[in-house]
């Protein structure tokens, strides 16, 4: 006979819980996330994926700050305050190559809600850097642009893979092959 407590993850370590701590508050509070950045100075897009969280509790955006640094995860976060709010709400940070794979390849035992986007987005990275080698200006591949739009769809919002194309192609001659440059923060 099956135990009802066979699925659960033994977190018998510090760092298991305070993984599975943090998963749960970006499963309520957090973000994994893709948005395509302009870059002006050479008129091209840019894939750039971020995981997020945002609060008002202030200690608890200082907790995801301090397990994030723990694991070699390097973590920002700012306040500000909503037009609409008379509190201060806090959002942490997470971008860069490493340290996304880092983030994700952790967290995702111990997400729910997220783990979709979160093995999505580690799929993303895997696809995009080889390696040492940074692609910049490297046209995306078709499932890169694919991930982006089913990161884009699970959080319901965003436009369409082919809105994303058009603004791309828009950004270039009809001589010149699509050229996207990664934004290299990790």
């Amino acid at each position: 006979m099956q135990s009802q407590h066979e699925n659960f993850i033994d977190l018998g370590n510090q760092q298991e819980r305070s993984l599975a701590w943090i998963a749960g508050f970006i499963d309520g509070e957090g973000s994994i996330t893709v948005s395509k950045q302009k870059q002006t100075q050479c008129n091209r897009y840019y894939i750039c994926p971020t995981l997020s969280i945002c609060n008002t509790h202030l200690p608890s955006i200082e907790r995801c700050i301090l397990i994030f640094s723990s694991v070699g995860i390097r973590a920002t976060y700012s306040g500000f305050k909503a037009s609409n709010s008379r509190l201060m709400a806090y959002k942490v940070l997470v971008r860069g190559r490493n340290n996304l794979q880092i983030a994700m390849k952790l967290l995702i035992p111990h997400l729910f809600t997220k783990k979709p986007q979160a093995e999505l987005m580690l799929e993303y990275l895997a696809n995009r850097y080889s390696g040492d080698k940074v692609f910049y200006g490297v046209p995306y591949s078709d499932r890169e642009v694919s991930i982006f739009d089913s990161i884009r769809a699970m959080n319901k919002r965003g436009r369409s893979s082919e809105t994303l194309r058009q603004d791309i192609e828009s950004c270039y001659s009809m001589d010149d092959k699509v050229q996207l440059s990664v934004k290299a923060d990790g």
